[in-house]
């Protein structure tokens, strides 16, 4: 979903006449609404597309740009799925950033959370547990790190992710939250970092 920002940021600049809905499974409406879309529909079911809504709403163009819902065409272009989405949508990026502002809200569960931890700003690093399962960068990886940099390390994940021994666990945060504490760490490694 986070990759998909920039995708609707230059779909914003193409058609800025134009309602720009996203549809998304409910559990990612929430930051699909962070996007610069008009509006979100949340769809049950993947890959399915609600048409009998589609067409009551009188939508005249419709993307399906995702990059698991066209897997084999995706692995054939070699692109990154940001840049996918993209050609997919016809529209031409003038930036990858997929930026997320976090809210007041937001800011005030990253202090709470620096505080429990007793952090400080730029004092420590985060890292983002998805990275650490690819064979690029290992859970033996991350605890280097860890231990090699000397600053304390918050891992970002899922809900049920597994802890890694020596690491400050942030998992099943808002996103909005987790783009706080980016922000305020020494330095982020993730994918796309």
């Amino acid at each position: 979903v986070i990759n998909a920002f920039p995708v609707v940021a230059a779909l914003r600049e193409k058609f800025p006449s134009s309602e720009i809905v996203w549809m998304t499974r409910p559990e990612y409406a929430a930051l699909a609404q962070e996007s610069f879309a008009d509006s979100v529909h949340a769809c049950e079911t993947r890959g399915v597309i609600p048409w009998d809504w589609v067409e009551s709403e009188s939508f005249t163009h419709m993307f399906c740009p995702e990059s698991r819902a066209n897997h084999e065409e995706w692995q054939q272009s070699g692109l990154h799925a940001i840049d996918f989405m993209a050609r997919k949508c016809g529209v031409e990026l003038e930036t990858r950033r997929t930026w997320l502002e976090p809210g007041h809200t937001a800011f005030r569960e990253a202090e709470e959370f620096l505080k429990t931890h007793d952090l400080a700003h730029k004092s420590f690093l985060t890292v983002s547990h998805m990275a650490a399962y690819s064979r690029q960068w290992p859970h033996s990886n991350l605890a280097a790190v860890a231990g090699e940099c000397g600053l304390p390390v918050v891992v970002f994940g899922g809900a049920s992710d597994p802890e890694i021994p020596g690491l400050i666990s942030c998992f099943g945060r808002p996103f909005q939250t987790v783009a706080a504490l980016i922000r305020w760490s020494a330095f982020y490694a993730g994918p796309d970092s």
